[in-house]
């Protein structure tokens, strides 16, 4: 993860103005500023991937994990 909160989307293509999901500020008619501060979360592939699935440079995607109350802090830790 990195370690700051930051509004710059990676691609316009994440937010809603590019057919994405993520809200993006209405003063940013790029469509490449998220409505609300987020953290980056870098993940590695495993070796094995699932039939069907490819690994391509430089895409994005989704992850989901699962985290003890104890240990997770903000809304996330709600949801």
């Amino acid at each position: 993860m990195l370690p700051y909160q930051q509004q710059k989307l990676l691609s316009s293509a994440l937010g809603w103005l590019g057919g994405g999901e993520i809200p993006v500020s209405t003063e940013d008619r790029s469509g490449a500023t998220a409505a609300e501060s987020f953290f980056a979360l870098y993940v590695a592939l495993p070796a094995q991937l699932p039939a069907g699935m490819s690994p391509l440079h430089g895409m994005s995607g989704q992850c989901g994990w699962n985290c003890p109350a104890s240990r997770c802090t903000g809304r996330r830790a709600a949801a």
